[in-house]
Protein backbone atom coordinates (compact mmCIF):
# COMPACT_ATOMS: atom_id res chain seq x y z
CA UNK A 1 0.00 0.00 0.00
CA UNK A 2 1.31 3.44 -0.93
CA UNK A 3 2.09 5.66 2.06
CA UNK A 4 -0.47 8.46 2.53
CA UNK A 5 2.26 11.08 2.83
CA UNK A 6 3.33 10.35 -0.74
CA UNK A 7 -0.13 11.05 -2.17
CA UNK A 8 -1.13 14.01 0.05
CA UNK A 9 -4.12 11.97 1.23
CA UNK A 10 -5.71 13.68 4.28
CA UNK A 11 -5.26 12.16 7.72
CA UNK A 12 -8.20 13.79 9.51
CA UNK A 13 -11.86 13.74 8.53
CA UNK A 14 -14.82 15.63 9.94
CA UNK A 15 -18.39 16.62 9.18
CA UNK A 16 -21.12 18.64 10.82
CA UNK A 17 -24.88 18.41 11.33
CA UNK A 18 -25.17 21.10 8.67
CA UNK A 19 -23.30 18.86 6.21
CA UNK A 20 -25.80 16.06 6.84
CA UNK A 21 -28.75 18.42 6.47
CA UNK A 22 -27.39 19.81 3.19
CA UNK A 23 -26.66 16.36 1.79
CA UNK A 24 -30.24 15.28 2.47
CA UNK A 25 -31.76 18.09 0.42
CA UNK A 26 -32.93 17.45 -3.14
CA UNK A 27 -32.08 19.54 -6.16
CA UNK A 28 -34.73 19.41 -8.87
CA UNK A 29 -35.43 21.09 -12.17
CA UNK A 30 -38.29 23.52 -11.65
CA UNK A 31 -41.43 23.00 -13.71
CA UNK A 32 -41.95 25.07 -16.85
CA UNK A 33 -40.61 25.45 -20.39
CA UNK A 34 -36.90 25.08 -21.19
CA UNK A 35 -34.81 24.76 -24.31
CA UNK A 36 -33.20 21.31 -24.49
CA UNK A 37 -30.12 20.01 -26.28
CA UNK A 38 -30.05 16.40 -27.48
CA UNK A 39 -26.64 15.00 -26.54
CA UNK A 40 -27.20 11.36 -27.52
CA UNK A 41 -29.89 8.99 -28.83
CA UNK A 42 -30.49 5.42 -27.69
CA UNK A 43 -32.34 2.74 -29.65
CA UNK A 44 -34.59 0.83 -27.29
CA UNK A 45 -37.62 -1.49 -27.19
CA UNK A 46 -40.50 -0.80 -24.80
CA UNK A 47 -41.56 -3.35 -22.19
CA UNK A 48 -44.06 -6.06 -23.03
CA UNK A 49 -47.56 -5.33 -21.75
CA UNK A 50 -49.50 -7.74 -19.58
CA UNK A 51 -52.66 -7.05 -21.58
CA UNK A 52 -52.97 -5.82 -25.18
CA UNK A 53 -54.26 -2.32 -25.89
CA UNK A 54 -57.46 -1.82 -27.91
CA UNK A 55 -55.48 -1.97 -31.15
CA UNK A 56 -53.93 -5.30 -30.16
CA UNK A 57 -50.48 -3.89 -29.42
CA UNK A 58 -48.62 -5.77 -26.68
CA UNK A 59 -45.76 -3.33 -26.31
CA UNK A 60 -42.20 -4.25 -27.26
CA UNK A 61 -42.33 -1.29 -29.62
CA UNK A 62 -39.21 0.22 -31.18
CA UNK A 63 -38.32 3.55 -29.62
CA UNK A 64 -35.79 6.31 -29.99
CA UNK A 65 -34.70 7.74 -26.65
CA UNK A 66 -33.10 11.17 -27.00
CA UNK A 67 -30.82 11.98 -24.06
CA UNK A 68 -31.48 15.65 -23.30
CA UNK A 69 -30.03 18.41 -21.13
CA UNK A 70 -31.73 21.75 -20.36
CA UNK A 71 -29.98 24.91 -21.48
CA UNK A 72 -29.51 28.07 -19.47
CA UNK A 73 -29.13 30.05 -22.70
CA UNK A 74 -31.04 28.79 -25.72
CA UNK A 75 -28.27 29.98 -28.05
CA UNK A 76 -25.28 28.46 -26.23
CA UNK A 77 -24.82 24.69 -26.26
CA UNK A 78 -22.20 25.03 -23.52
CA UNK A 79 -24.83 26.42 -21.13
CA UNK A 80 -26.24 22.95 -20.35
CA UNK A 81 -27.08 22.40 -16.70
CA UNK A 82 -29.24 20.23 -14.50
CA UNK A 83 -30.19 16.57 -14.89
CA UNK A 84 -29.95 14.40 -17.97
CA UNK A 85 -33.47 13.53 -19.11
CA UNK A 86 -34.38 10.59 -21.34
CA UNK A 87 -37.35 11.35 -23.60
CA UNK A 88 -39.06 8.21 -24.94
CA UNK A 89 -40.27 8.46 -28.55
CA UNK A 90 -42.33 5.46 -29.66
CA UNK A 91 -41.98 4.71 -33.37
CA UNK A 92 -45.12 3.81 -35.37
CA UNK A 93 -43.66 0.60 -36.77
CA UNK A 94 -44.05 -3.11 -36.13
CA UNK A 95 -41.15 -4.91 -34.45
CA UNK A 96 -40.03 -7.39 -37.12
CA UNK A 97 -37.99 -9.38 -34.58
CA UNK A 98 -41.23 -10.51 -32.90
CA UNK A 99 -43.54 -12.76 -34.89
CA UNK A 100 -47.01 -11.29 -35.34
CA UNK A 101 -46.13 -8.03 -33.62
CA UNK A 102 -48.84 -5.41 -34.03
CA UNK A 103 -47.51 -1.83 -34.25
CA UNK A 104 -48.78 0.84 -31.87
CA UNK A 105 -51.96 2.64 -32.92
CA UNK A 106 -52.28 5.89 -34.81
CA UNK A 107 -51.68 7.75 -31.54
CA UNK A 108 -47.97 7.01 -32.02
CA UNK A 109 -47.90 8.96 -35.30
CA UNK A 110 -49.53 12.01 -33.73
CA UNK A 111 -47.33 11.69 -30.63
CA UNK A 112 -44.20 11.56 -32.77
CA UNK A 113 -45.30 14.38 -35.08
CA UNK A 114 -45.00 17.01 -32.36
CA UNK A 115 -41.58 15.79 -31.25
CA UNK A 116 -40.13 15.60 -34.74
CA UNK A 117 -41.65 18.95 -35.68
CA UNK A 118 -40.01 20.50 -32.61
CA UNK A 119 -36.61 19.41 -33.91
CA UNK A 120 -37.19 19.63 -37.67
CA UNK A 121 -39.91 22.29 -38.10
CA UNK A 122 -39.07 22.78 -41.78
CA UNK A 123 -39.30 19.07 -42.58
CA UNK A 124 -41.98 17.55 -40.35
CA UNK A 125 -45.49 18.89 -39.75
CA UNK A 126 -47.20 18.55 -36.39
CA UNK A 127 -50.75 17.26 -36.23
CA UNK A 128 -53.57 19.80 -35.88
CA UNK A 129 -54.39 20.67 -32.28
CA UNK A 130 -57.39 22.09 -30.48
CA UNK A 131 -56.61 25.46 -28.90
CA UNK A 132 -58.55 25.68 -25.64
CA UNK A 133 -58.15 29.42 -25.23
CA UNK A 134 -59.26 30.37 -28.72
CA UNK A 135 -61.58 27.36 -29.13
CA UNK A 136 -60.30 26.66 -32.63
CA UNK A 137 -58.27 23.97 -34.40
CA UNK A 138 -54.78 25.13 -35.35
CA UNK A 139 -52.45 23.69 -37.96
CA UNK A 140 -49.05 25.33 -38.49
CA UNK A 141 -50.35 28.32 -36.53
CA UNK A 142 -53.36 28.80 -38.79
CA UNK A 143 -57.03 28.22 -37.99
CA UNK A 144 -58.59 25.35 -39.92
CA UNK A 145 -62.16 24.03 -40.09
CA UNK A 146 -63.21 20.74 -38.51
CA UNK A 147 -64.08 19.41 -41.96
CA UNK A 148 -60.47 20.04 -43.07
CA UNK A 149 -58.83 18.29 -40.13
CA UNK A 150 -58.58 14.85 -41.72
CA UNK A 151 -56.70 16.16 -44.76
CA UNK A 152 -54.25 18.08 -42.58
CA UNK A 153 -53.68 15.04 -40.35
CA UNK A 154 -52.94 13.05 -43.50
CA UNK A 155 -50.58 15.78 -44.69
CA UNK A 156 -48.71 15.72 -41.39
CA UNK A 157 -48.53 11.92 -41.29
CA UNK A 158 -46.96 11.90 -44.76
CA UNK A 159 -44.01 13.86 -43.30
CA UNK A 160 -43.74 11.86 -40.06
CA UNK A 161 -43.32 8.36 -41.50
CA UNK A 162 -40.35 9.10 -43.83
CA UNK A 163 -38.45 10.98 -41.09
CA UNK A 164 -39.23 8.27 -38.52
CA UNK A 165 -38.00 5.59 -40.90
CA UNK A 166 -34.81 7.53 -41.60
CA UNK A 167 -34.04 8.16 -37.93
CA UNK A 168 -34.84 4.58 -36.95
CA UNK A 169 -32.02 3.52 -39.25
CA UNK A 170 -29.64 6.28 -38.18
CA UNK A 171 -30.68 8.54 -35.28
CA UNK A 172 -27.45 10.56 -35.32
CA UNK A 173 -29.05 13.60 -37.09
CA UNK A 174 -30.91 14.24 -33.82
CA UNK A 175 -27.70 14.80 -31.87
CA UNK A 176 -26.93 18.47 -31.13
CA UNK A 177 -30.48 19.49 -32.09
CA UNK A 178 -32.50 21.87 -29.93
CA UNK A 179 -36.16 21.90 -28.98
CA UNK A 180 -38.40 23.38 -26.31
CA UNK A 181 -40.49 21.33 -23.87
CA UNK A 182 -42.48 21.71 -20.68
CA UNK A 183 -41.01 20.00 -17.61
CA UNK A 184 -43.48 18.31 -15.27
CA UNK A 185 -43.48 15.63 -12.57
CA UNK A 186 -45.80 12.64 -12.31
CA UNK A 187 -47.44 12.31 -8.94
CA UNK A 188 -45.01 10.81 -6.44
CA UNK A 189 -42.06 11.04 -8.83
CA UNK A 190 -38.89 13.03 -8.27
CA UNK A 191 -37.74 12.64 -11.88
CA UNK A 192 -38.73 15.20 -14.55
CA UNK A 193 -40.69 14.29 -17.68
CA UNK A 194 -41.25 16.31 -20.86
CA UNK A 195 -44.41 17.34 -22.73
CA UNK A 196 -45.56 20.10 -25.06
CA UNK A 197 -42.61 19.69 -27.44
CA UNK A 198 -42.26 22.65 -29.79
CA UNK A 199 -39.67 24.46 -31.90
CA UNK A 200 -40.19 27.72 -30.00
CA UNK A 201 -41.82 28.70 -26.71
CA UNK A 202 -45.61 28.90 -27.06
CA UNK A 203 -47.33 32.21 -26.44
CA UNK A 204 -47.83 32.79 -22.72
CA UNK A 205 -45.55 29.88 -21.76
CA UNK A 206 -44.36 29.63 -18.19
CA UNK A 207 -40.58 29.41 -18.29
CA UNK A 208 -38.82 27.16 -15.82
CA UNK A 209 -36.80 28.80 -13.03
CA UNK A 210 -33.86 26.43 -13.34
CA UNK A 211 -32.50 24.20 -10.59
CA UNK A 212 -34.35 24.56 -7.29
CA UNK A 213 -33.11 23.35 -3.95
CA UNK A 214 -35.55 22.51 -1.20
CA UNK A 215 -36.62 25.81 0.24
CA UNK A 216 -37.12 27.22 -3.29
CA UNK A 217 -33.63 28.63 -3.61
CA UNK A 218 -33.08 29.21 -7.33
CA UNK A 219 -29.56 28.21 -8.37
CA UNK A 220 -29.83 28.73 -12.13
CA UNK A 221 -32.04 30.68 -14.50
CA UNK A 222 -33.00 30.27 -18.14
CA UNK A 223 -32.60 32.86 -20.86
CA UNK A 224 -35.98 32.58 -22.54
CA UNK A 225 -35.11 33.02 -26.17
CA UNK A 226 -35.64 30.89 -29.21
CA UNK A 227 -32.42 29.25 -30.44
CA UNK A 228 -31.12 31.17 -33.42
CA UNK A 229 -31.44 29.40 -36.77
CA UNK A 230 -27.68 29.45 -37.22
CA UNK A 231 -27.29 27.59 -33.95
CA UNK A 232 -29.84 24.87 -34.69
CA UNK A 233 -29.00 21.69 -36.49
CA UNK A 234 -31.57 20.66 -39.06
Amino acid sequence: MTDATETNFPTKFSYTKEDIEEAAKRDRLGEGYYPFLITDVIKQVSKRKEEPSKDGNMGENPMLVPVCRPLGDANRAESVFGPTIRDYWVLPFANDTIKGHIPPGKWAVEFLSHRLHAVFPDKVMAYPQWNKERKVILFAGEVIEKAEEHEYRKKAASTVYPMAEKLAGDPSPLINCYFWADVYYDEGSDWPSLRGHTDEPPRGAKFGPGMIREGDKITSKVTAERPKASKRRR
